[in-house]
């Protein structure tokens, strides 16, 4: 039995491939977007102090784009490559990435933000493998060498990458490195986290994999993965 459900996530994973966006979801992402911006610019919320509160507030999976799933995310980037986008547009951008890609950035965990969301997109799953096994690296040494602050911070920062994360992650559980599990007790998953045992998870990723497997680095890419701003506190 074992072996057979090792054989089924072995083939799942060679099978997966990026999935692009349907019509379907390309219409429901360029209603959402207007429809939040319409709101913001409305007098009623633009003239008043509501306006931050809004778009704090602002669900997107409430308008319909629970589904888009990764799917979406070249499209948004491409839309937030544009010139002389509105304020409001960007918002709303930006609310989908953080809710699409489920990341989870704070002072702590801010690192690799300071390009756009193409260079990180375009950086494909090369890129987020290289960030992620990196920290994975360094949350093991400071484990080993008893730096709890080191430890923690790089635990939080690999479930801060969200979705960028989850190919290593899940291809390290299933190798049975179990020490994973605790960073993906603490990721982001918008509502709707499996048990937080081994079987759960590897079941989770064995069905959902498809929809959050990122494409290869793209031909034009030049991200780096700048893993030198990564500082350990020595703690």
């Amino acid at each position: 039995m074992k072996l057979l459900l090792a054989l089924s996530f072995a083939f799942c994973h060679t099978a997966s491939a990026f999935i692009p966006a349907d019509q379907a979801q390309t219409n429901a992402f360029y209603r959402v977007c207007s429809q939040f911006e319409s709101a913001l610019k409305s007098p009623e919320i633009r003239m008043s102090s509501r306006y931050w509160e809004f778009a704090l507030s602002w669900d997107p999976s409430e308008r319909g784009t629970n589904r888009l799933g990764v799917s979406i995310l070249p499209l948004l980037c491409r839309e937030s490559s544009r010139p002389g986008i509105p304020k409001e547009r960007k918002l709303a951008f930006y609310f989908l990435w953080m809710k699409l890609t489920r990341r989870a950035l704070d002072a702590e965990t801010r690192l690799w933000t300071d390009g756009s969301y193409s260079a990180l997109w375009n950086g494909g799953r090369e890129l987020a493998a290289e960030r992620v096994s990196f920290l994975l690296s360094e949350m093991r040494s400071a484990e080993k060498e008893k730096r709890e602050n080191d430890r923690r911070r790089a635990a939080r920062t690999i479930a801060a990458q969200g979705i960028f994360a989850y190919e290593t992650l899940f291809s390290e559980l299933e190798k049975g490195n179990d020490d994973t599990i605790p960073v993906f007790d603490i990721m982001n998953w918008d509502g709707n986290a499996p048990k937080m045992e081994k079987n759960a998870l590897l079941r989770w990723w064995n069905e959902n994999r498809d929809q959050y497997t990122l494409p290869s680095r793209s031909e034009d890419s030049h991200a780096k993965p700048n893993l030198d701003q990564w500082v350990r506190s020595g703690r």
